[in-house]
């Protein structure tokens, strides 16, 4: 589409590449996996609102984790099913402001998001 932004790129280990879009319609967007290997879309997970930008961390698994604009972190399988939803923004915060600092991953797969606006650790994934 004409109001859409390629905002991320990533690859899991298998080479499938991960493209985060920002929509300016609607300020939404979508993350979406595709082959490196013939540029066919594999899966869509949609944002419907939150500014999009990086991060975006991808596990050993392949799942995703990331953390949009609208205050919250998802957590993506490698077939773009949500497993989870956390919601990082402080409770009186405006959660388009709100951006996630960094990820940090654990052996264990239990990843801990940054939230730019709270200082708080959060853990989402497996525990």
């Amino acid at each position: 589409m004409e109001d859409e932004d390629i905002i991320f790129l990533a690859m899991r280990p298998d080479g499938v590449l991960i493209v985060i879009m920002q929509r300016y319609h609607d300020n939404g967007g979508e993350i979406l996996a595709v082959s490196s290997s013939n540029g066919e879309v594999i899966w869509r997970f949609d944002i419907k609102t939150g500014d999009l930008g990086p991060p975006v961390a991808i596990d050993i698994d392949g799942k995703v984790y990331y953390g949009a604009g609208n205050g919250y972190v998802y957590h993506i399988d490698r077939e773009g099913r949500l497993l989870e939803k956390l919601y990082v923004a402080p409770e009186d915060a405006e959660p388009v402001y709100c951006r996630i600092n960094g990820f940090a991953a654990l052996s264990n797969g239990l990843f801990f998001v940054i939230s730019s606006r709270t200082d708080i650790l959060h853990a989402i994934g497996s525990r």
